[in-house]
C-alpha cells in the first residue's frame, strides 16, 4: 500500500485500505489453482475478522486456519487441518498467539525451514494474517520464508496514533464519515480505537480534547454499524468528559446522541430525561440551531415514552 505524510482528502486512509482489501480480492482471483505465500497485516483482531468474514462470504472454498496459543509447528497444524490440500485459499489467522517470548524462537525457525513443505502440501494462496510486530519477526527472523512472499496487504493506518490524529482535520466530521461504506467504516473504527489507545487512559491539555472527538465519532460509527450497546458506553464516557470540562454544547449533544441511540434500542423512558436536559442546556446557553435540530425529537421522545 503506498502511503502519504499528510491527509489530502477526507479519510484517505480508509480508501488506502479498501484498495488493499480489493487487491486482495484479485490476488485469490488470478492466484486460484497456484501455490503462493501472502501476508495481511492488521493490528485490530476485530477489523480483521471482518475482513476474513466478508471475503470468506464472497469467496466459497477458502479455510481459515486459526492458531491456538500452544501451536510449535505452523505448517504441522495447518496440514492437520486441510489434509487434503487443495480449498481455494488458506486464511492462518491468531499467529501472534503462538510467539510468547518463551517459544517464539522455535515457532519463527519452524515456519523459516517450512518454506518448500508449504508449496508441496498446498497448490493454492496461503495468507497470513499478522500484526505489524509479527510481521516484523518474519522479516527479520524467517528470512527464507519472507523471500518467498508475493504479496503484502496492509490495513494499517498511519493516522492511528494519537499524534498524527491531531492533525486529522476531518475527525468528528459525521457527515463525511456517514458517506464512508461498511467496510470503510470499519477501517475507520480500528483506526479510532488504536488512536485513542495511543492517547492513554488520562489524556491531558488538547488531548483530552481531541480524545473527546474522536470518541464522538467512534460512537457514531458503532451506531451506524448497529453496535448500539458499544456506541452508548463511548458516549457515556464522553458525558463525564464534558461534564468535568464544563463543555455545555458538547454536553447537549452528547445527550442527544445518547437519546437517540436509546429510542433506537426501544428504551424510551431512558431516553426522555436525556432529551429534556440536552434540550434545556441548548435553549438555556444560546445554542439555537442545536435547540432547533434537539426539539423534534424531544417531542418524538415525549410521545412515545407516554406511549410505552
Amino acid at each position: 500500500m503506498s502511503k502519504s505524510k499528510a491527509i489530502s482528502r477526507p479519510f484517505e486512509q480508509t480508501a488506502q485500505q479498501r484498495a488493499e482489501l480489493e487487491a486482495l480480492r484479485r490476488m485469490l482471483d488470478l492466484s486460484e489453482g497456484t501455490f503462493s505465500l501472502s501476508v495481511a497485516v492488521c493490528n485490530s483482531p476485530a477489523l480483521r475478522d471482518h475482513i476474513i468474514e466478508h471475503v470468506t462470504g464472497e469467496v466459497e472454498g477458502i479455510q481459515v486456519v486459526r492458531v491456538p496459543e500452544d501451536a510449535r509447528d505452523i505448517f504441522d497444524l495447518v496440514r492437520q487441518q486441510i489434509p487434503n490440500g487443495s480449498p481455494r485459499a488458506i486464511f492462518v489467522a491468531d499467529l501472534e498467539k503462538a510467539l510468547a517470548e518463551d517459544k517464539r524462537s522455535r515457532v519463527v525457525q519452524g515456519l523459516n525451514v517450512s518454506r518448500e513443505q508449504w508449496q508441496s502440501a498446498f497448490q493454492c494462496p496461503v495468507v497470513f494474517w499478522l500484526p505489524e510486530y509479527a510481521q516484523s519477526l518474519l522479516m527479520t527472523q524467517a528470512r527464507d520464508l519472507w523471500s518467498w512472499i508475493s504479496h503484502n496487504f496492509e490495513f494499517v493506518s498511519e493516522q492511528a496514533t494519537a499524534p498524527a490524529g491531531m492533525q486529522d482535520s476531518y475527525a468528528g466530521n459525521i457527515t463525511l464519515a456517514s458517506n464512508l461504506d461498511v467496510h470503510e467504516k470499519r477501517f475507520r473504527i480500528a483506526e479510532l480505537e488504536q488512536r485513542i489507545a495511543d492517547a492513554g487512559a488520562k489524556p491531558q491539555g488538547q488531548l483530552r480534547e481531541h480524545m473527546s472527538v474522536w470518541q464522538n465519532e467512534l460512537a457514531y460509527l458503532r451506531r451506524s454499524l448497529g453496535d448500539l450497546d458499544g456506541a452508548m458506553v463511548l458516549l457515556k464516557e464522553q458525558e463525564r468528559i464534558c461534564r468535568q470540562l464544563g463543555n455545555v454544547e458538547g454536553l447537549a449533544t452528547l445527550l442527544a446522541n445518547q437519546a437517540s441511540a436509546l429510542h433506537q434500542m426501544g428504551h424510551m423512558r431512558e431516553a426522555l430525561p436525556l432529551a429534556e436536559e440536552s434540550y434545556e442546556l441548548a435553549s438555556k446557553h444560546g445554542y439555537a440551531m442545536l435547540g432547533k435540530q434537539i426539539k423534534p425529537f424531544l417531542s418524538e421522545a415525549r410521545e412515545a415514552a407516554e406511549k410505552a
